[in-house]
């Protein structure tokens, strides 16, 4: 091998092999953004989707739980003072079917809390409050949407009748939450039957 050849040996990468080389790093960096991009927006859903639930989902189902066999629907708290029956409604049940009854109070207050508060009625004399969530705007809408409306047999709505007909002539209740994220509010509903009216 002469020095000349052994120079050439020397000089490096030719220009095909280096356009090569450029394609072939775009290709692998492009592949992986794709992959970046998309595990990011799988984590968002995933956060958005865990949100919902929370928010929305869970205090849906877990109302509807209640008041689908609750025995009778109340609407005057411990001092006996009548609460508004879009925000406020106590439920008395036997849910966990140990013949001691229970109660549940679910409430919307104004600073965007959703709260229920429950508690047997033979052995916990503290009711014990849960906060399920702090973005509900049923309250704090530009139009308010009731958190509870109610209905009588026949399905005719009668949340606007005073509370003691409501109490004895509801028969269903249309349970609706709107909670706010990043600016956006969403908003869903559950019908329930009850089944001891």
């Amino acid at each position: 091998m002469n020095m000349r050849e052994a120079l050439r040996k020397d000089e490096g990468f030719t220009l095909t092999e280096l356009v090569v080389v450029i394609i072939l790093l775009g290709f692998v960096l492009g592949v992986g953004w794709t992959m970046f991009d998309l595990a990011a927006r799988g984590a968002d859903k995933a956060t958005e989707d865990a949100w919902l639930s929370r928010e929305i989902g869970q205090p849906l189902e877990y109302a509807e739980k209640i008041y689908m066999q609750q025995l009778d629907i109340r609407f005057h708290d411990s001092a006996n003072i009548v609460q508004d029956p879009r925000w406020w409604c106590r439920a008395t049940t036997d849910r966990d079917h140990d013949d001691l009854l229970e109660q549940y109070i679910f409430q919307v207050t104004t600073d965007g809390r959703l709260l229920v508060t429950s508690s047997e009625t033979s052995d916990s004399p503290t009711p014990r409050t849960s906060i399920w969530s702090t973005n509900n705007v049923n309250r704090r809408l530009s139009s308010p949407i009731p958190l509870f409306r109610y209905f009588n047999a026949s399905g005719v709505e009668i949340s606007g009748q005073p509370v003691d007909h409501i109490q004895q002539y509801a028969a269903s209740m249309l349970i609706t939450i709107a909670a706010e994220r990043d600016g956006e509010t969403v908003i869903d509903s559950r019908r329930v039957y009850f089944r001891n009216q």
